[in-house]
């Protein structure tokens, strides 16, 4: 009598461009590894410390700059790798 999705379901959609040809979803994923250092959005700045899955989706867990640790699931488009932590 219902349907629902679980909060996961935008991290398993598969996106598709104009012409309706699937875009790889493993790319995005590519330098997002241990010890890469990247930008959260409003979470803040920090270095990967572990990468686990769950189902298909990637698990980082992240130490922030401001010493907190959390794990979030990896999103590309909002993720961002910084190459020099110095900028």
């Amino acid at each position: 009598t219902s349907f629902m999705f679980d909060q996961n379901w935008r991290d398993i959609a598969k996106d598709t461009t104009s012409t309706g040809v699937p875009i790889e979803d493993e790319a995005p994923a590519d330098g997002y590894n241990p010890g890469t250092y990247i930008d959260c959005g409003l979470f803040g700045k920090g270095t990967i410390k572990e990468i686990s899955m769950r189902g298909r989706t990637k698990q980082l867990t992240i130490e922030f700059d401001n010493g907190q640790e959390r794990t979030m699931s990896l999103n590309a488009s909002r993720m961002k790798i910084i190459n020099d932590p110095e900028s």
